[in-house]
């Protein structure tokens, strides 16, 4: 439940990749990548404009608008802003990591373009996880009144508290079994999957 892919709205350059390697760990807001897009600087540029257009001929509407606008193509409120204080638009522009976790994939390189709308990163958080537990079909009346339970995994010495969220409703055929899905905190990062 804690999947977020990385997708911009807008297409352009990479200038520096930041997030360069597989399962790295990324905190929430962390720059992931220095981009170059030729849509987002013309935005810039008509926003830092309208805010000079404004001093001159008040026009909040027009100002608004080009906010709007950056706003819709993901640049962050701190980097709008900084384009007020500056009074003019910078080339670059950076993507931020929306969650806080590990990189499971990466879908560009350093100097290399993009689209909009493509898939860059997938960013997993397993602070969080769930866990799948095989119950035998005539175990399942036993199994649908509880709430809580402890989980032992192979090769970890912590015990975890889980909660149940989910018994699948259909068996696997093979084994005659259901999947029960616990939910368990995994802070220390022990239980990978």
């Amino acid at each position: 439940a804690r999947v977020y892919d990385v997708v911009p709205r807008f297409g352009g350059y990479i200038i520096t990749l930041y997030a360069d390697r597989i399962y790295q760990r990324v905190a929430k807001g962390e720059r992931l990548v220095k981009v170059y897009s030729p849509e987002v600087l013309q935005s810039k540029e008509d926003y830092v404009n309208a805010l000079n257009y404004d001093r001159r001929r008040p026009n909040p509407g027009m100002v608004k608008s080009a906010r709007e606008k950056l706003q819709l193509l993901g640049l962050s409120g701190a980097e709008i802003n900084g384009l007020e204080k500056r009074g003019r638009a910078r080339e670059e522009s950076f993507i931020y990591a929306p969650s806080g976790g590990y990189l499971f994939a990466k879908n560009v390189n350093n100097r290399g373009a993009f689209n909009a709308k493509q898939k860059l990163f997938t960013i997993v958080d397993l602070d969080t996880v769930w866990i799948e537990a095989r119950i035998y079909q005539k175990d399942l009346p036993r199994y649908s009144d509880m709430k809580d339970f402890r989980v032992k995994a192979a090769g970890v010495e912590q015990v975890f508290k889980a909660t149940k969220r989910q018994l699948y409703p259909n068996i696997d055929p093979k084994e005659a079994t259901a999947t029960l899905r616990l939910e368990a905190d995994n802070k220390s990062g022990e239980l990978l999957p």
